[in-house]
């Protein structure tokens, strides 16, 4: 009778940590469905917002930039004043520097950096680079897009390809006043962001706002106090 009692006893024990640990995976399941549908949502969102305004925006930025790139071009050829070209790269690059800003947000907020905005900025660093008729934006690309491009490869979960093409307008844009402006802007971006992700105390940040912000950092005072290629001078 002791047996059956004390084995019933054991059996009663066993239901129930079997009931218990169910419980527990039933909960864990649940938890990571959550997360799993919130981050589902969020790239949706991000998706959503950049389809909803990227086409209107591209079309916009790629009709201005045609129309300010002519501007730039017949001062060029009828040899005006500096001024009249210095208007249309300023006016292309705060353009690019407004779409670019508004990418950072959306990678800010939902780790994500829509094609179509990366687009519309870069047709405008083109209009502003053939204004200017030279190849440093060129060399200002390959400078900060080629070391992201292989850490993506090398790590894709570490570095995303929308970080490395927003970088290739980004480098662009530091070549239009020296190229060598995108090696500083490269590291500034990445001090910035370690700095940021250490007083945050995580392990990984967006790092598309850091990209943008420092590219504005070090393009905005040349611009300001003029280039070396003379276009603002």
């Amino acid at each position: 009778m002791g047996n059956v009692q004390g084995g019933t006893a054991t059996t009663r024990r066993h239901r129930r940590m079997a009931a218990d640990h169910q419980v527990y995976c039933d909960g864990h399941r649940a938890a990571r469905s959550e997360t799993t549908d919130a981050h589902t949502t969020d790239s949706g969102r991000a998706r959503g917002e950049a389809q909803r305004v990227s086409p209107r925006l591209v079309w916009a930025m790629t009709t201005a930039t045609m129309a300010m790139t002519l501007i730039g071009l017949l001062g060029r050829w009828n040899n005006l004043p500096t001024w009249w070209t210095s208007v249309a790269m300023s006016a292309l690059l705060m353009s690019a520097a407004v779409v670019l800003v508004a990418a950072a947000i959306v990678d800010s907020r939902y780790r994500r950096l829509p094609d179509r905005f990366t687009i519309a900025a870069g047709v405008a660093v083109t209009g502003a680079a053939v204004v200017a008729a030279t190849t440093e934006p060129v060399l200002g690309a390959v400078a900060f897009t080629l070391p992201l491009l292989l850490v993506h490869l090398v790590d894709p979960a570490a570095m995303g390809f929308g970080d490395v093409k927003i970088a290739l307008v980004l480098g662009a844009a530091c070549g239009l006043v020296d190229w060598r402006l995108s090696l500083v802007a490269l590291l500034t971006a990445a001090a910035a962001a370690s700095v940021i992700a250490i007083a945050r105390r995580v392990n990984s940040i967006a790092f598309g706002p850091a990209l943008v912000g420092a590219t504005v950092a070090v393009v905005a005072p040349g611009m300001v106090a003029g280039s070396p290629l003379g276009w603002l001078s």
